[in-house]
């Protein structure tokens, strides 16, 4: 019955309406998820200009419409503020080519530099271990090592320099803290760095 697909269909999509509204929420109204969300966008904008630094009318960072829906909608759950929607494991299904990785790579910044603004905890934060990707393919593997490669050392440098948000005044050098954010990128067999 093509109306019963439609009408769930329709409410998945209210539900995802809702999500992404809450993503929207939760950056205007909280300190650390607004840093952290200009941090994400501040390392994905460095990454695209370097992956496309021999193209002259390269435009910068342009998310697609589906890459910020998805990351809008993962926010709370990866910062842990909504517990339910840390239970769900989403899964972004689009053609290849379409920018998957760099959605993953995106909601991945967020969450280091989420975890990492120390001055809204009690205590020095390192951020630990904060994200954990497999690939099934040996190939796969290496290109999506590379290009996180490439999304964590732009956070890095942004560190290093000590970048922070013109928009947001009371950001201090040490808040994304002085310990690397590379500390350990590993991968299987000849690709550890």
């Amino acid at each position: 019955n093509l109306l019963k697909t439609a009408e769930t269909n329709l409410k998945l999509c209210e539900k995802s309406l809702l999500k992404i509204n809450q993503g929207i929420e939760f950056v205007c109204n909280n300190e650390r998820a607004k840093l952290a969300f200009c941090f994400m966008n501040k390392v994905m904008s460095k990454k695209m200009q370097w992956d496309n630094r021999d193209d002259p009318k390269f435009p910068g960072l342009k998310w697609r419409e589906f890459q910020m829906a998805f990351i809008l909608q993962s926010l709370r759950g990866v910062a842990g503020i909504d517990k339910d929607e840390s239970k769900i494991c989403e899964v972004l299904w689009f053609p290849t080519g379409g920018g998957k990785t760099e959605s993953y790579l995106g909601l991945s910044v967020f969450a280091i530099g989420f975890r990492r603004l120390t001055k809204f905890d009690n205590y020095e934060n390192d951020g630990g271990t904060t994200i954990l990707s497999r690939y099934t393919l040996r190939l796969l593997t290496i290109q999506q090592f590379t290009r996180a490669s490439g999304s964590i050392l732009a956070a890095d440098l942004l560190r290093v320099e000590g970048w922070r948000p013109s928009c947001i005044k009371d950001f201090s050098d040490s808040e994304l803290n002085r310990l690397y954010l590379a500390h350990e990128l590993w991968g299987k067999s000849r690709i550890s760095i």
